[in-house]
């Protein structure tokens, strides 16, 4: 029963779930709480900006970041629906997504990896757009560009550059321009930034010192309780559960599906390395972790033959987002 819910493609389903998320960020909404982390010490220029519009612990900030959620939430969808490599059409990942993100109370408020997120789901709709391009393609640059604009809000983003790489080496043949467009898209948002900035002060000393600050050791935050360490322990394991469930089921997919599976499996990958290797980087990058889980759930409760197992996953599933939900 839970599974077919869960499986279903309902219409009712697109209002349920903001209802859903808002129920979860209910008490946020009422009472704004504003938790610290690195990236508050040192934001990037462009963050800092938008920080003026809306600045930490506003109702208006909150709201914001909750609209942001959804649109990325939704925006999953567009990829099954552009590329069809899950096995049915379901609102599943968006669900998973929404949801597993709101759980982490410390993240329901603005930040700038939420914004950065949203360039980074983008840029890989763009990647996975250039498959089968039988020339030149240009959405290479499209792609890292929107990579570049994203890091502008979070420095950070630069770590998942590989990501396009790796997508270069998986979707394309091997042309050698699209390699140097990937740096070019990528190093452009960033030049624009150097030039306003000296066009506006005869200097590009604010961009510089942005930079550098990024990379400065800051005060570290921790917010990791052992409800969350317990929740995120759960869901790794679960999670080489799909990833090892679906690369045995790999060989029955299409070309194209198999392809896109090792896209996620490695952004997967890549956002696990940038948590441990980055010292400036923290609990915000569960939001970009919880793109590829989403999708890594998603094909194997599809695949599940036996629906009591399905339904009990669900349920034990469901059950850890209700638990950290009380006890955090």
């Amino acid at each position: 029963m839970l599974l077919r819910l869960v499986k279903s493609n309902s219409a009712l389903i697109y209002i349920f779930l903001p209802l859903a998320g808002a129920a979860i960020w209910w008490r946020t909404f009422i009472s704004p709480e504003t938790y610290l982390f690195a990236f508050d010490k040192n934001p990037t220029l462009f963050y800092s900006h938008l920080e003026t519009f809306l600045p930490q612990g506003s109702m208006v900030s909150v709201i914001t970041a909750f609209l942001l959620l959804l649109l990325q939430g939704f925006y999953l969808l567009k990829f099954n629906t552009s590329f069809i490599f899950l096995r049915q059409r379901t609102l599943l990942p968006a669900i998973l997504f929404i949801i597993s993100v709101s759980c982490i109370v410390p993240l329901q408020r603005m930040h700038p990896l939420l914004i950065a997120n949203l360039f980074l789901l983008i840029s890989l709709h763009r990647i996975l757009l250039s498959y089968k391009a039988e020339r030149l393609s240009y959405k290479i640059f499209e792609s890292s560009f929107l990579l570049g604009l994203g890091s502008l809000f979070y420095l950070y983003l630069v770590f998942f550059i590989p990501v396009i790489w790796i997508g270069l080496l998986i979707l394309r043949p091997g042309i050698w321009r699209e390699w140097v467009f990937s740096i070019l898209g990528f190093v452009f948002p960033w030049g624009f930034a150097f030039a306003t900035d000296y066009a506006l002060n005869l200097s590009t000393a604010n961009v510089a010192k942005s930079i550098a600050e990024g990379f400065l050791p800051v005060k570290e935050y921790y917010y990791w309780s052992l409800e969350i360490l317990l929740f995120l322990s759960f869901k790794f394991v679960l999670s080489l559960i799909a990833i090892l469930f679906v690369t045995g089921t790999i060989k029955k997919k299409k070309v194209f599906a198999r392809k896109v599976f090792l896209v996620n499996l490695w952004l997967f990958i890549i956002t696990v390395a940038a948590f441990f290797l980055v010292r400036q980087s923290g609990m915000e990058l569960l939001v970009t972790a919880a793109v590829p889980v989403s999708y890594l759930l998603s094909e194997y409760l599809l695949s599940l033959r036996s629906e009591r197992w399905g339904n009990f996953v669900v349920f034990i599933l469901f059950a850890s987002y209700a638990g950290l939900l009380i006890f955090y």
